[in-house]
């Protein structure tokens, strides 16, 4: 597990997508209620026959056509333009807001679950340390036993010391695992190891 990690890899994440889209959408709006400020100028046209006779309906001097512009003015809107830019700018300063709170929240994800990777790898350490001495113990007490200097009743207690020892560095490791599922889970996505992580390796 790297014990650091790019934040572009949040980027992953579908909370922080999603928010930034939102964020996008809310930006749109803004132009979409400017838009509306300016006059819309529209193209027109018009194609048929006219005729007195229906027998001369569809002779060439019945052909009719017209085409033209058409301008259109925001001039009596009662401040509604306004109010709209007003309201598109405040939706999106509260989806800036929103997104800031996803990605600190995405931040504190990460940042908890590599703490726990990190305190969960030093617990293993010196629970196997522990172990190992603990099996020191019993192969002792074993000895000790065979030679007739030791009651077997030693030998239960070091074999259950190593038994509790063993128990909790298999503890320890499922909820290790455990965290680097939440780890990838917080990230959004797995991870690639840099070239230099490779060439060291």
């Amino acid at each position: 597990m790297p014990v650091a990690v790019p934040s572009e890899w949040l980027e992953s994440r579908p909370d922080i997508s999603a928010a930034e889209r939102r964020m996008a959408a809310a930006n749109a709006n803004i132009g979409v209620a400017t838009a509306a400020f300016y006059p819309t100028v529209m193209l027109n046209g018009a194609a048929g026959f006219q005729s007195i006779s229906a027998s001369d309906l569809f002779a060439g001097p019945s052909h009719l056509w017209a085409i033209g512009p058409t301008l259109q003015l925001p001039i009596f809107t009662g401040g509604r333009n306004r109010a709209q830019l007003a309201s598109a700018r405040a939706a999106y300063d509260g989806t800036i807001a929103t997104y800031r709170l996803t990605v600190l929240t995405a931040f504190q994800d990460v940042e908890d679950q590599l703490a726990a990777q990190l305190l969960l790898a030093q617990q293993l350490d010196q629970e196997t340390g522990a172990l190992a001495s603990a099996q020191r113990a019993l192969d002792i007490s074993n000895n000790r036993y065979k030679a007739g200097v030791e009651q077997y009743l030693d030998v239960i207690v070091a074999q259950a010391t190593e038994l509790t020892h063993k128990q909790n560095v298999v503890q320890l490791n499922g909820q290790k695992l455990a965290a680097s599922v939440s780890l990838i889970k917080a990230l959004g996505a797995g991870w690639q190891p840099t070239p230099t992580a490779d060439a060291e390796h």
